[in-house]
């Protein structure tokens, strides 16, 4: 099975895809009516769900762990049984255990007193001691040596916690306490390195946008500061956050989880749009071998610090001699973007490249503008490969850093370049995931190439029509940990994991020179899916509003499909210029929730809209101040109009919609804005005033207040509480921290004083990210069976995971 796919997928695919549309066209089909729905139905539901949160599609993914001595490395396989750590030599393609699980096991439970399977190790990453005879690991609270074949281990405390920000050199460490930062020594001393530190003006915030999360107590302590230690671990960039004049946001708990009767209020500061007042962020480079502090200067002035690389675990790239350090720096509303390069011995900041745009600017051609990496520093500080979409598509150009000056565009076309893997600058060729190059595919599939830095020599190097996963986010190593990277130490050989909805996951070795499969490693085995009554996604290309552009979808069917009926139809959507497009992968977490909801009895379903991410700068910003547009709503519209024509069991007089955050959003406005499309919403966590809630939305993809234009009166739900017709359901956790629940509030007001019913959910102690809380999810299930469906849901039926 060179490519992954057999003959009989594609035979299930066509007929997934012609059977519900095809077989019926010119009949009369009957409405579904389920039968009474019981506990053994849920039953299957929560059986899928488990197995989001507890895999049990084994061997889903393949996560190469290269362990430096050569190109071998280690990762995860399931086993009947339990999991084990395989070791594959890449040259020659010779497998073997990692290590020996039963003797491991065994020194482990002996010298930790705890009861310890070696088919269920109590860790799940390692490196090899540099011996070549042991095996290290961070458990029970120590840092661990195991002999890789005889039963012997011994621990160690570890020198830092896991809320500490380690040096390279693994000799200290920088964390938070009272508000200021701390360094510590490997050998224990610890000392303060700032004094002045105050609530809601602090050092080494984790979040650069906004600071609710640093500012909520619980959540304060949790992951290391924010910074960026120099490679030769004498000094550090962070910065300091002053939210005191931010307004203030009451959180109040009626029923604290620590059995207190009186209830509990927690107040943060969150900024709002319109505010005279927002955060103020400073920068320094503390040199913990002097003992000094260096202001950063010239940074201009209403301009923050973005992570250079594009993601939140490294917010700057220093130089290797440790002098100097790049920055990136961004204006309110993205439309300003610039790189500075910092002396680190004066502070002194110099603009060395700079872009605008009369929208925002996208910092990735990712879905998202997420987590990846597509600015990268090269050539011992030297260069950069610079991420833009000046020519109308997201491209990498390489600059000179020391002039500024482009050197030459390194990508091009009409299709974008979505991260940048690796770069192995002794060859001179770049590594990335690119969208939409390849004709007649779904534009949103990742596939890998590689170029040379000089923009010449492209190659694919992933043919197959599918999605390709090069887990590339490179993990610095810490104790315990090994570093993680994408390519091979030789950077010859590379683990790609493909798939589409339609197919299942399989992993392969792959050479970085041509691209050829090598060998498998693993294909996905679903077989433990069959308790809980699946099916796979079917993919489906419909046209936008316009009756021309192609916009993409998933649709997800009950197992027990029935093409004689018509099926209620629920639309799940997530709105913006940021959108969450439509699952292009296998067994995405957000299958399961689909699928199991589709098994109750509806077809589910889930599209882009005119104004995604990853369609080139034109497309995108189709959705520039246009949040009232919603999740591109009269494209789904649109689009489920002519999917009925081809699928007559969707029944489009039964359309529901749900959505989480920005989705709820999104599900609210479908259900005020379009009332005779849409009949049944839940609209959960939903920034029903947007500019009420954290202002990165509005600034970014809103774009400033326009003079005369009536600017939050466009993504204020509550001005259109009287449209409600159908039956909406809110839901708000009553400490959400990122859009407190006095947006819902003020809608629930709207929709008391026009008279108009509504269903209301409120989930005690719970923050925003409750959309898969088991008993949200079975109250959203209840509510579109009994709404959506017309039939009585069991009573009192649960989701929960009884494992947990």
């Amino acid at each position: 099975m060179k490519n992954g796919y057999t003959l009989a997928g594609w035979l299930f695919t066509a007929f997934v895809m012609a059977g519900p549309g095809s077989a019926q066209q010119g009949a009369t089909l009957e409405p579904y009516s389920s039968p009474q729905l019981t506990a053994k139905d849920y039953d299957q539901a929560r059986h899928l769900l488990d197995a989001a949160e507890r895999p049990i599609v084994k061997n889903i993914a393949v996560v190469p762990n290269w362990t430096g001595d050569g190109d071998r490395f280690w990762y995860r396989k399931d086993g009947e049984d339990g999991t084990i750590f395989q070791l594959v030599d890449a040259r020659t393609g010779k497998r073997s255990t990692a290590f020996d699980h039963a003797n491991v096991a065994d020194g482990l439970a002996r010298a930790s007193g705890k009861k310890v399977s070696p088919a269920n190790l109590p860790f799940t990453s390692f490196r090899y001691g540099s011996d070549g005879k042991t095996i290290e690991f961070s458990v029970f609270n120590s840092i661990w040596r195991c002999s890789r074949t005889e039963a012997d281990c011994a621990a160690s405390p570890p020198a830092f916690p896991d809320n500490h920000a380690v040096a390279p050199d693994g000799r200290k460490s920088v964390f938070r306490r009272d508000r200021n930062l701390w360094m510590k020594t490997d050998g224990g001393a610890e000392r303060p390195l700032t004094r002045d530190g105050i609530q809601f003006n602090e050092y080494g915030y984790v979040w650069g946008d906004s600071q609710v999360y640093a500012s909520f107590e619980s959540m304060a302590g949790a992951v290391p500061p924010f910074l960026a230690w120099s490679p030769d671990s004498s000094k550090f960039l962070t910065h300091r956050i002053d939210e005191s004049r931010v307004g203030d946001i009451t959180l109040w708990q009626g029923a604290p989880p620590d059995g207190a009767r009186r209830p509990k209020v927690t107040t943060i500061k969150q900024s709002q749009i319109g505010d005279a007042e927002r955060e103020i962020t400073t920068y320094m480079i503390f040199d913990v071998a002097r003992g000094t502090r260096i202001d950063v200067t010239n940074i201009p002035s209403g301009m923050e610090l973005d992570p250079l690389g594009g993601m939140r675990a490294s917010m700057a790239e220093w130089t290797p001699d440790s002098k100097f350090v790049y920055v990136m720096a961004r204006d309110r509303h993205h439309r300003r973007i610039s790189v500075f390069r910092v002396d680190a011995a004066s502070g002194e900041a110099q603009p060395v490249l700079e872009e605008t745009s009369p929208t925002f600017i996208s910092l990735n051609g990712g879905y998202g503008g997420g987590l990846a990496v597509t600015h990268k520093v090269i050539d011992q500080g030297r260069q950069i490969l610079w991420f833009s979409e000046r020519d109308g598509w997201g491209h990498l150009y390489r600059y000179d850093l020391a002039s500024g000056e482009l050197l030459n565009p390194v990508t091009s076309g009409p299709w974008v370049v979505t991260n940048i893997v690796d770069v192995d600058e002794k060859e001179g060729i770049v590594y990335f995931l690119g969208a939409g190059r390849e004709k007649g595919r779904n534009p949103y599939q990742n596939i890998l190439y590689r170029v040379k830095l000089d923009g010449s020599d492209l190659r694919l190097l992933t043919p197959e029509n599918a999605d390709h996963e090069v887990f590339a986010a490179a993990v610095p190593a810490r104790p315990g940990v090994p570093a993680r990277a994408a390519l091979s130490p030789s950077k010859s050989f590379f683990v790609d994991r493909y798939s589409r909805v339609d197919t299942t996951p399989v992993s392969v070795l792959r050479s970085t020179e041509s691209g050829e499969v090598l060998m498998t490693i693993e294909e996905a085995d679903h077989s433990a899916l069959a308790g809980g009554k699946w099916t796979r996604p079917v993919p489906f290309v419909v046209k936008a509003r316009d009756g021309k552009t192609d916009i993409f979808g998933t649709m997800y069917l009950p197992s027990d499909f029935d093409k004689t009926k018509k099926y209620p139809v629920i639309d799940n959507v997530y709105p913006g210029a940021h959108f969450i497009v439509p699952d292009v992968r296998a067994f995405s977490p957000r299958y399961y929730y689909r699928q199991a909801l589709a098994n109750l009895g509806f077809i589910v379903v889930n599209m882009d809209g005119l104004g995604t991410t990853g369609r080139g700068k034109a497309f995108h910003d189709l959705s520039y101040g246009n949040l009232q547009d919603g999740p591109g709503l009269p494209d789904h519209i649109a689009g489920m109009k002519e999917l009925a024509r081809s699928h007559p069991q969707m029944d489009l007089d039964r359309v529901g919609v749900f959505g989480h955050s920005s989705g709820g959003y999104g599900a609210a406005l479908a259900m005020l804005k379009f009332p005779e499309f849409y009949k049944v919403g839940v609209a959960s966590a939903a920034a029903v005033d947007m500019c009420g809630a954290i202002p990165l939305m509005l600034d970014k993809w809103q774009g400033p207040p326009q003079s005369g234009v009536p600017y939050c009166d466009q993504v204020v739900l509550a001005k259109m509480a009287p449209n409600l017709r159908g039956k909406l359901l809110i839901a708000y956790g009553d400490i959400d921290e990122h859009v407190p629940p006095g947006s819902a509030i003020q809608l629930i007001d709207a929709l008391t004083r026009a008279n108009r019913d509504y269903d209301l959910i409120v989930m005690p102690n719970r923050t925003h990210g409750f959309s898969q809380d088991r008993y949200f999810l079975r109250r959203m299930f209840d509510y579109f069976v009994r709404n959506l469906l017309g039939s009585e849901p069991p009573a009192n039926a649960s989701l929960a995971d009884p494992e947990q």
